[in-house]
């Protein structure tokens, strides 16, 4: 959990320093953030994942700035996943259910951070 935190505070600054498209900055997997939030179920992931890239649409943000489709190479096969920018990162956190106990500290979390 205390892993799931400092990848929330990293987030959290680079979204505050107005870095939300970094040139060379830190690039996330998809799969990555769900599952140290502990979610498994494939259903839910692609609902997250759908949902930010809608976030994305409506607000006119470059989808390709925020969410690249690429296939990682795991001990299960070759398995398809989205490189995320930390905006998208942010965004697929806040669009889980908040029905998984991670997924609602990753909210407070950051609802704490803007509070602040």
């Amino acid at each position: 959990m205390l892993k799931l935190y400092d990848y929330l505070d990293t987030l959290f600054q680079l979204n505050k320093k107005n870095d939300a498209f970094p040139e060379n900055g830190p690039l996330l997997f998809a799969n990555d953030i769900l599952q140290e939030l502990q979610i498994s179920n494939n259903s839910e992931k692609s609902e997250a994942i759908k949902r930010a890239i809608q976030n994305c649409i409506t607000l006119g943000m470059p989808l390709s700035k925020n969410f690249k489709r690429v296939y990682r190479f795991t001990s299960e096969g070759i398995l398809p996943d989205w490189q995320t920018s930390p905006l998208a990162g942010y965004l697929i956190i806040i669009n889980c259910s908040p029905k998984h106990e991670y997924v609602a500290k990753a909210q407070l979390f950051f609802a704490v951070k803007f509070i602040k």
